[in-house]
């Protein structure tokens, strides 16, 4: 559908003849190769086209060139426009470092968007239930910081403090939420739980 509403931008950005409509069509009938051929020339010869570029690098990674579609992204003059496809190429190669590398400096640049570092936060959680907490932890502390009255990144910020046995924080954190309202059960048993947690440690 966004390829769709795209064809009208399209169309007159590109700076060399090329039929769009061709190419969306082999897109939209899963012939990526033969949408490849076409774009080809126009990304050799205008490699600031982003248009043209983002749907030659989406065709990369269709057809499992990831290699490709990594070089040619990192290649490119607006490479910020294609964040998010380089972070699925990573994902796709197997290459989780730089993949998780990439998806934390998205986060920081990106912080203004709660939704978008709580989905960074909740990746990299999946991907391992330990190896990435510190990583996680400094994300939802600077997620708090940038929105100080959001519940859920005060929750992300507990649960993590709690993981990275920062009881002084998760205890900040469980207090900050009981200020704002968020009260309920669940998390006033978390909360003592903490607090258990926190006198058998010291």
């Amino acid at each position: 559908m966004v390829i769709v509403i795209l064809v009208g931008v399209v169309m007159k950005a590109f700076p060399i003849e090329i039929n769009i409509e061709e190419v969306l069509h082999h897109i939209n009938h899963e012939d990526d190769e033969q949408a490849l051929l076409l774009l080809s020339p126009v990304v050799s010869k205008t490699p600031d086209d982003s248009l043209c570029g983002y749907l030659y690098a989406n065709c990369l990674i269709r057809v499992g060139r990831f290699s490709d579609a990594i070089d040619f992204i990192k290649s490119q003059p607006r490479g910020a426009v294609y964040s998010d496809l380089l972070c699925l190429a990573y994902n796709l190669s197997g290459n989780e470092s730089a993949e998780v590398e990439l998806n934390i400096s998205l986060a920081r640049q990106r912080i203004k968007s709660r939704a978008y570092v709580v989905g960074v936060i909740n990746k990299l959680m999946r991907k391992s239930s330990h190896r990435y907490n510190f990583i996680c932890f400094e994300l939802a502390r600077d997620l708090t910081d940038a929105h100080p009255d959001f519940a859920i990144g005060w929750q992300l910020l507990a649960r993590l403090a709690m993981y990275t046995d920062n009881w002084e924080c998760a205890e900040l954190s469980y207090l900050k939420l009981i200020s704002i309202g968020e009260v309920n059960e669940a998390l006033l048993n978390d909360y003592a739980s903490l607090l258990a947690r926190k006198t058998i440690s010291s």
